[in-house]
Order: structure tokens, then sequence, then C-alpha cells
């Protein structure tokens, strides 16, 4: 029992984790970066147009726990604003360690684990090479990454803010990892959605997830090794690791030391309480919870990929609104969903990965048709 304990969610999109909540029976309110339409038929969820607003709204409102998702952990002067002991999960010095792509690596390579060839500047005889990627030190989602043109010389620009590291062919996965003093289990791994043309025209976004995925004995350990040597930067909570798989070697690429998007639905059939984990500091099971019979989750976030700015209509929010048992992170009318910007999520399950992707890119389509018809490019 909670008692209504009063809950405050902050991240760039907090749909999923107010929806948990709530399920949860808490007192909810949230802060994100779209107050979507969906978001605030269940709960106050307050929007800002950055993070950097959040310390102030913050104050405005009457909470007992925060918990911290989507993006935040990258903006550390933030974070330090907002610390106090009624943040659950990772603490502000853990937060800053792990969210660093680049420092992380390091910490990998002090550790002994394999990691995908990373530094500031390519040396001369590297210069012209392909398969080298840009990345930014503070982000998430893929967004900031860029492939390295092979005729490119030099550093990044700024050292203080981008790296530059060998492109690893592969899988893209996420594996969701529970950190309770100085123990850990690793509680799944879902594939992610990187690239999808139907989705997104950006090769790197991340734009949905699969899962949960069975792994093999030797991926387990692999798995197991890695977050074992995060255990020293004492990480609470959930988090996640990035990784590629690779004719079965896994090789770690950052950190998300918060709930990250692709838990709430892949913890679900597992008994796992997500929120009550995360403010208790120890994993916490539903006992009712049926888990004899697996359950696979798959969303789909879908961009804009027309060159102009689209504007939501009435008809196609409400339409939307009208599927909601499969839609989320609905806009509302007169919302203007700029290029590569993402319109809504889209969900399903089921009892095999593969039906649940193939039911998951025909809703893709059917969304795809709303759009066409009933919104404006301007």
């Amino acid at each position: 029992m909670n008692h209504q304990k009063k809950l405050l969610i902050v991240g760039a999109s907090v749909r999923e984790l107010v929806q948990l909540a709530i399920e949860s029976r808490f007192d909810v309110q949230g802060i994100d970066l779209f107050a979507d339409r969906d978001s605030q038929t269940c709960s106050n969820v307050h929007k800002v147009g950055g993070f950097e607003d959040v310390p102030a709204l913050t104050k405005t409102i009457d909470y007992d726990h925060c918990i911290l998702t989507g993006g935040i952990e990258n903006h550390s002067a933030v974070i330090r604003q907002l610390a106090d002991t009624r943040i659950r999960g990772c603490g502000v010095e853990c937060l800053a360690t792990l969210a660093d792509s680049y420092g992380i690596i390091r910490h990998w390579e002090s550790h002994e684990i394999a990691v995908p060839e990373t530094r500031f500047e390519l040396n001369s005889d590297q210069a012209g090479t392909s398969g080298w990627l840009v990345k930014r030190r503070w982000s998430c989602g893929g967004n900031s990454i860029v492939a390295l043109p092979a005729q490119a010389v030099g550093d990044t620009g700024n050292q203080e803010d981008h790296f530059i590291q060998k492109f690893v062919p592969g899988g893209c996965y996420s594996a969701i990892v529970f950190y309770e003093e100085s123990r850990f289990e690793v509680l799944g791994v879902s594939r992610q959605l990187t690239g999808q043309l139907e989705l997104t025209h950006n090769r790197f976004a991340y734009c949905g997830s699969l899962g949960p995925l069975p792994l093999s004995p030797e991926i387990e350990l692999q798995l197991a090794t890695i977050a074992q040597s995060l255990v020293s930067v004492q990480p609470r909570g959930f988090v996640g690791i990035d990784f590629v798989l690779d004719n079965g070697t896994v090789w770690p690429l950052e950190v998300n030391p918060r709930i990250t998007a692709s838990m709430p639905m892949h913890l679900k059939g597992s008994g796992v309480d997500l929120i009550e984990s995360q403010i208790a500091g120890r994993l916490i099971r539903d006992r009712e919870c049926d888990i004899a019979v697996p359950v696979c989750y798959g969303k789909a976030i879908l961009f804009n990929l027309d060159e102009a700015e689209l504007k939501i209509t009435g008809e196609f929010s409400d339409w939307a609104m009208g599927e909601s048992e499969w839609l989320g992170d609905i806009p509302f009318a007169g919302t203007s969903i700029l290029p590569q910007s993402p319109i809504l999520t889209t969900f399903n399950r089921g009892h095999s990965l593969p039906a649940v992707e193939a039911q998951l890119f025909a809703q893709v389509k059917r969304v795809r048709e709303q759009v066409q018809r009933t919104t404006i490019r301007v």
C-alpha cells in the first residue's frame, strides 16, 4: 500500500510511467516536453519548453517521491538543482558519471571489457577511412549520431561535447538491469528499432523496441560482466545498458541511468512492479502475476517523414484518441510537428516476437495513411 503517496515523474515524455503510477494508485503529476493529449486525460502533466525550466516548476508541486526518465540525466546542472532526498534511483554523481557516453567507454576499458574503438580524433593513418561515427557525450535516442565522411580529417570540433567511435555492425539491443546496493539483476533484453525507414529517416534514431528476447548463457554472462563493472559507480534502481550484438559478442555502447523507454512495456509480463521498485530501491514483484505464459511486447515511434512541417487537425487527434488502445503520445489539435520529430507511438502485444513485429508495422501503415488524409502540410 502506498497510501496515495504523491509522485512526480520528470522526463522528455512521461506518459507511460504516469499511466503505470496511476495503476499502482499513486497521486501522480508529470513534467515533460510534450504534455500530449492522452497524458492530460489521465493526470496532470505539465509541459516545459526545456529541461532548464524544470527546477522552478518543481517548487510549485507537492510530491513525496520523484522519478527521472527520458534524457534529463544529460543535464547535470538541472539535476543538481533537483538534488534532494525525494529523487529515487541513481544519485547525482552517479547520473553524471553514467550519462557520459565517452567516460563510460573509458570506464569499461579500465575493467578490460571489449568496447568499440573510441577517440577524440583520428590518427593521420586513419584519416580518409570510413566506418567512424561522431557522437555527443551527453545525449539520448541516437538523434545526434552522424557518420563521419570518409574524407574527413582531424577532430570533431568540440572535444568537450563530441567524440569519434568505430562503427560496429550488428543488431542494437538494450539490457534492463536493477541495482540494489552492491547487488544487481539483469531482468531482460529488448531489440531496439533504430533507423527503420517506415518510422524515421535518421539512420541511428531510436524509434521503438521489441522484447523480451531469449538469451544464450554466453550472452547472459557477458551482460553480467558488463553490469558488474558498474557497481563501483554505485547505481541504484533501474539502469539501461545499450549494446550491439555482433556474432555472439556484446559490444556495450552507453548507459541510461534511469527508467528507459523500453522498460515499462517489457516488464509488464515479468511480475516486476516498476514504480514501486524504483521508489523502494529494491525489486518488488507482484505474486499474483501469471508469468507462466510468456508475452511479447512491441512499440514503434512514428516520426514526421515529410520535409514539411505537419499541423495536427482535430480530425486526426480525435481519431487517434479513439484508437488509444494501441496508440499513445497523441498530440492535440493545432500541434506543429517539425520534420524528423515524433508524431505518436503505437504498441502491440502477443505470444511471439515475429507476430508482434508484423502487427506493429501493420499499425504503422494504418497511421501513415491517416496522417496523409487528415493532417496539414505547412
